[in-house]
């Protein structure tokens, strides 16, 4: 089998499975321990909304029944 193959098989892109083989081959006997616990989250997130803000909207929305488009031009 190629590794393209490989790949629409399990439905995952080519990077990750040369990820995958690369830490296979570091430790064989460990290979779903450093799998499973590879943290891949995003280690800041900028673009959230403060609690405030959205306490506050959530409060407005409540209040008002508005949707999101109707919200939107309050």
């Amino acid at each position: 089998m190629t590794v393209t193959n490989i790949c629409l098989f399990y439905g995952i892109p080519r990077k990750t499975f040369y990820y995958w083989l690369n830490v296979w081959q570091e430790d064989p006997d460990n290979f779903v321990k450093n799998v499973a616990t590879t943290d891949n989250t995003p280690k800041s997130m900028p673009y959230i909304t403060d609690k405030a803000t959205t306490e506050l909207i959530v409060r407005l929305r409540k209040k008002s029944k508005f949707g999101s488009l109707k919200f939107e031009n309050y």
